[in-house]
């Protein structure tokens, strides 16, 4: 069934709320209107994500994580990757964890992205992300940018390729690896296809690894292969 939504004085239809494979949660960090990602599990380890053709906008990002994971500060995520169009944005996350302000709930999660601003998609970045303050006037979720890395060397600049990117995270330390799908997987601390950086100290807490989606136009797809969350 369709839910309703408000455009000016026009009621409209809109697209569904999104119901998560069994075992998964879906949530948004940023939503354009009631645009909406449909999630499948295609097998052991593979996870496709299409945008509905009644999508309207291109600003929504999400994240998909398995709801009974186990949680801890120290944890890793991998996912081999490919798009319909190279402005759909894929990624992962780590510590995706509730966030509180006030009596205001919300998420909280450090992501690593690859860049589709300027068609610069040879680089990464590195947000951190809280969608509690979305219930301030500005209706905007935090949303801080604390790197980016060009990766260009490490995708033999051909930054169109099927890729695989991981990124793990100990304490402070977050370790990014990138490498074309085909290639042999490189090892941490490989100087071309390693990336390292440190989040603050206050995003030091215990939450689950996932997936990042966004920026999805209407029947946009992206598939994510062997999926690999480790925690501890």
């Amino acid at each position: 069934m369709l839910a309703a939504c408000t455009m000016g004085l026009v009621v409209v239809a809109c697209a569904p709320e999104p119901e998560p494979p069994t075992g998964w949660s879906q949530v948004y960090l940023t939503r354009d209107g009631g645009d909406v990602a449909h999630v499948r599990i295609e097998g052991t380890g593979a996870v496709a994500v299409e945008a509905d053709g009644r999508n309207t906008g291109t600003n929504s990002r999400g994240l998909l994580y398995p709801t009974e994971s186990e949680t801890s500060p120290d944890e890793q995520s991998c996912a081999g990757t490919t798009v319909s169009e190279q402005h759909a944005q894929e990624g992962v996350a780590l510590r995706i964890a509730p966030s509180e302000l006030g009596d205001h709930e919300g998420i909280r999660a450090i992501t690593v992205t690859k860049n589709v601003w300027g068609h610069a998609t040879h680089s990464y970045n590195v947000h951190l992300w809280d969608t509690t303050p979305a219930v301030t006037p500005s209706g905007m979720a935090s949303s801080e940018l604390i790197d980016s890395a060009d990766m260009s060397v490490a995708l033999h600049e051909q930054p169109t390729r099927e890729r695989r990117l991981c990124a793990r995270i100990e304490g402070q330390l977050l370790e990014i690896k990138v490498w074309p799908a085909d290639d042999a997987e490189p090892d941490w601390g490989d100087p071309v296809h390693t990336h390292t950086t440190e989040v603050p100290e206050s995003w030091v807490y215990a939450g689950r690894p996932g997936l990042y989606f966004g920026h999805l136009h209407a029947n946009d797809w992206l598939r994510a292969v062997e999926v690999d969350f480790a925690a501890g």
